[in-house]
């Protein structure tokens, strides 16, 4: 099954700095960041300066070359010092070179001026390559954006990202892939909020209300607020959504929070209607190659507490265990593949985020090309969330399309000692 893995890329994505944003995937870089704040501050050598400069440092740490991979850098910036993303560009060092980026603004300050800002770019690091760039601000700098990438549009009914089509009725959460062929079918792409015999769906949520956070070229973010309804036993629930896409990669990242569970015993799920037919083959990710081939009728099962983990294989014969962790090894992950047998067939990697909060994890896959992913939170947890990625794996591969799960589903840590 190697030859499904596309590589092992894990692409640089700081963490955002809004504390209710998903942290974008991938965990075995890291991106470290600090201001020069010398050149800053009132009386220093350098405040003289024409064109204040803000320094940005990414780290390649897993040893290996990436392509084309993104990063979001993010920074505070003083009172004063920028009002308009328009006067300021990113410059890589020591070339001196201005880079195409995005740059987003999540917070100002009481002035105006830009606080918070997040800059997306596009990178190839070598290994263990150490990138520096310059934030340069002043009235004479002209902003260097991307002039391609991610495509948006929007309508009374519907978002369209590039590839993705996702319904603000959330009938589905995502109703259409398709890079040259179609890769979801049915109803899609969708979520649900399962407690007890009763199952909260957004389709029938109130009070939705969408907000695009990012509007690419390099990346899109929509947030999607709402609530699920009471029923005879069951009061409202609140519930958020966020759907992340990168222009560099075929990916979309999934996140669904519940904010605020009162105590409340409750499971979130990720069900996805993938176009795959014939013989399915399926691989996972438990420390070792585990794999193997779904025929007609037949269903796989993966669960994992922090304990152990387990994978059941259901036939026309019944079900049956068909591997199960040893004492000594327990790792398993969440991530594997889902594809067609045939040549050219598609194929689609996934990833379901750990996470310290949940109990326990499972992932069902069908011949029929259906997988479900649920999340079963410990008791007590305030606020809950399901974080998945799926990569829609484009045919003929791309050059820059190769990735593996790892490299969507684990984020970055940013070094804030600076």
């Amino acid at each position: 099954m190697e030859q499904f893995h596309h590589g092992n890329d894990v692409p640089p994505l700081a963490e955002n700095t809004d504390k209710e944003c998903v942290k974008m995937m991938h965990n075995t870089l890291s991106v470290i960041m600090f201001m020069m704040v010398a050149s800053l501050l009132p009386g220093s050598s350098f405040a003289q300066e024409p064109t204040p400069r803000v320094t940005l440092t990414v780290r390649e740490t897993a040893g290996i070359r990436r392509f084309g991979y993104p990063v979001t850098m993010t920074t505070t910036l003083p009172v004063a010092l920028l009002a308009d993303v328009g006067h300021a560009r990113l410059i890589q060092l020591p070339k001196g070179n201005a880079v195409p980026s995005q740059m987003t603004v999540t917070s100002r300050h009481a002035d105006g001026s830009i606080e918070n800002l997040e800059i997306d770019v596009i990178q190839s690091p070598g290994p263990l390559e150490t990138m520096q760039f310059q934030l340069e601000t002043g009235s004479e700098v002209t902003a260097v954006s991307a002039q391609s990438g991610l495509e948006m549009s929007e309508t009374d009914e519907f978002y369209q990202v590039s590839a993705y089509r996702i319904p603000k009725d959330l009938r589905s959460l995502v109703q259409q892939v398709n890079y040259r062929r179609d890769y979801l079918r049915g109803n899609g792409l969708r979520v649900a909020a399962v407690e007890g015999n009763v199952t909260h769906d957004p389709a029938e949520a109130r009070s939705i209300v969408w907000t695009v956070e990012k509007r690419g070229p390099l990346q899109v973010r929509l947030r999607c607020r709402g609530v699920y309804p009471a029923t005879n036993s069951l009061d409202e629930l609140p519930f958020e959504l966020v759907l992340e896409f990168v222009s560099s990669k075929s990916w979309i990242g999934i996140t669904h929070r519940i904010p605020k569970t009162s105590g409340r015993r409750i499971r979130l799920e990720t069900i996805a209607d993938f176009e795959l037919q014939g013989q399915l083959l399926w691989d996972l990710d438990t420390g070792y190659w585990l794999y193997g081939v779904l025929e007609s009728g037949d269903s796989l099962t993966f669960s994992r507490t922090a304990r152990d983990w387990q994978c059941e294989l259901t036939s026309h014969s019944g079900t049956s265990v068909y591997a199960k962790s040893l004492p000594e090894n327990r790792v398993a992950r969440g991530w594997g593949h889902f594809q067609e047998a045939h040549t050219d067939g598609n194929v689609v990697a996934f990833g379901l985020a750990e996470s310290d909060h949940h109990d326990s994890l499972a992932i069902t896959m069908t011949s029929n090309g259906t997988l479900t992913a649920t999340s079963v939170p410990r008791i007590g947890e305030a606020s809950i969330q399901q974080r998945i990625f799926f990569h829609f794996v484009p045919v003929p591969l791309q050059h820059t399309a190769r990735t593996s799960p790892p490299s969507m589903m684990l984020h970055l840590e940013q070094d804030k000692s600076k």
